[in-house]
């Protein structure tokens, strides 16, 4: 079941489909066909440990996994995430209240058309699919915060101050907030804050991998 943005939503899980039944998966480390990851190459992925973290986040974004990513926002290969999810969902055990609303990080709505597809949402598309939870846009970027490289965590915060709203036209419970990379933390608990002040009464976050040289 899906809500607010259903018809949305419904066509990006329909284009990670389609793209996967037309285009065979090619390893993005060695070239084998069959997966863009094939299991000899997953060894480079290195994970990353998160006990008694709100945050749930899988592999550290180097090597491999930073490839992917380049691969997804840069080259337009969104349909990885199809495969990336499932992998990540096979390392890590997400338990939920079945009241659990999935969400995920907006992006600028002028970089969103560029690009053509926001992969946080993508990724929320795939993972609300997998564990069965309904999946929304919640949040609206009303702020543009580019990334700044090197920048610490102060810096960050400061960037994002006050870039997101609440867009929903009800109030879930329980919220999983879906990124694609956790870099500082200071985005997700710039829109953790927006959830809390609007009522939210438990908050956790999804991202693929994390940056762990900053």
């Amino acid at each position: 079941m899906l809500f607010l943005s259903e018809r949305v939503l419904f066509k990006a899980c329909a284009m990670l489909k389609i793209l996967d039944i037309l285009f065979p998966r090619f390893c993005l480390g060695c070239g084998r066909e069959g997966s863009y990851i094939c299991q000899d190459c997953q060894i480079f992925l290195s994970e990353v440990e998160t006990p008694n973290q709100p945050v749930f986040s899988l592999w550290e974004h180097q090597g491999l996994m930073e490839q992917i990513f380049q691969e997804i926002k840069l080259k337009g290969r969104y349909h990885i995430i199809e495969e990336l999810v499932e992998k990540a969902l096979e390392k890590t055990n997400i338990n939920l209240p079945p009241e659990t609303l999935i969400t995920y990080v907006p992006m600028f709505r002028r970089k969103e058309k560029e690009r053509g597809f926001n992969q946080a949402e993508l990724i929320a598309c795939k993972l609300g699919k997998s564990l069965q939870k309904p999946v929304a846009g919640l949040l609206e970027r009303v702020k543009d915060a580019p990334p700044q490289p090197g920048s610490g965590l102060e810096a960050s915060r400061e960037n994002v101050k006050g870039a997101f709203k609440y867009c929903g036209s009800f109030l879930p419970e329980n919220v999983l907030l879906v990124d694609d990379i956790y870099a500082t933390g200071a985005t997700i608990n710039e829109c953790t804050k927006v959830f809390k002040k609007k009522g939210v009464k438990n908050t956790w976050a999804f991202t693929v991998s994390k940056k762990t040289d900053i």
